[in-house]
């Protein structure tokens, strides 16, 4: 078995060597396929994309999504040659 953790080794991100991964997952705006399961209603791909700026599953009620987080998603859209996904449950 290869481990690539080694003891010299470290990683620090945004200023700090440990995490808890649910703060980390809120900084870093991750959108796993995992989450989806979990799902009870359908989402949108904008929505899908959305989602990582609030570490939710979907857009909530109470979440404020901006004109450039709007603008942010459909870029992100664009660049992974899928703007067609965006109104797609």
């Amino acid at each position: 078995m290869l481990s690539l953790a080694r003891t010299e080794s470290s990683l620090t991100l945004f200023g700090q060597d440990s995490w808890n991964v649910f703060d980390l997952r809120k900084l870093l705006g991750v959108v796993s396929n995992d989450l989806m399961s979990t799902c009870t209603r359908d989402i949108t791909g904008i929505e899908v994309v959305l989602s990582g700026f609030f570490s939710s599953i979907g857009i909530q009620t109470y979440h404020h999504v901006t004109p450039a987080m709007l603008e942010k998603a459909r870029e992100l859209l664009d660049l992974l040659e899928v703007p067609h996904l965006a109104d797609a449950s």
